[in-house]
């Protein structure tokens, strides 16, 4: 009885009512900053996967060309330093041969005739990003408004980002949502019950 007395209060009436509402709205609210969160993390890395595939490729164009596999192997060193990317390889077409530095999915590199160049792959935590080395021949400014003539495709490079980064800098953010929500709810139900 006493006990139905206590839940009947003005006082804990207005404590439920406002607490209610306040808890739905925070896990919603987190809930939506925790799915954002994911999607501009995940845009970052193909951002970055892609600007440094299609960097690497245009930089490796007179390695891929004259097949140095030296000039490759540091080529690939220097992109090794950005923090996600875990490997990457090079092919040259005409040659039929290939330089691959750190750590690579043989299955995801066998073809890339079955994948789109411009879209990534997902397999295994890495996402892997293709780019074409192309050669682009010396426009001719022969007054002559016809066609320039088409780059020739040399090969492709593969580059490999690994998402543990991505995987970690999530668990942080959700960590400090659900802190913020549950310190937002903790001074909100000690604040109602102040009133």
């Amino acid at each position: 009885m006493a006990a139905k007395q206590q839940f009947s209060s003005i006082h804990s009436r207005l404590l439920i009512t406002s607490l209610l509402p306040l808890t739905l709205l925070c896990v919603v609210l987190a809930s939506y900053m925790i799915s954002s969160q994911r999607t501009v993390l995940l845009e970052n890395l193909h951002h970055t996967g892609s600007v440094a595939a299609q960097q690497i490729a245009s930089n490796a164009e007179f390695a891929v060309y004259s097949n140095n596999q030296k000039m490759l192997r540091n080529l690939g060193e220097s992109v090794l330093d950005i923090p996600a990317v875990n490997g990457l390889l090079f092919y040259n077409a005409s040659q039929n041969t290939s330089v691959a530095i750190g750590e690579l999915d043989p299955d995801v590199v066998d073809s890339p005739q079955n994948h789109e160049f411009g879209k990534p792959i997902f397999s295994d935590h890495n996402w892997y990003f293709y780019s074409r080395v192309t050669l682009t021949p010396p426009a001719l400014d022969d007054y002559d408004e016809g066609q320039q003539p088409a780059p020739d495709v040399l090969g492709w490079v593969l580059v490999s980002l690994t998402d543990e980064i991505l995987e970690e800098q999530y668990r942080e953010g959700i960590f400090a949502i659900v802190l913020v929500s549950t310190l937002g709810l903790l001074i909100a139900a000690w604040l109602s019950m102040r009133i």
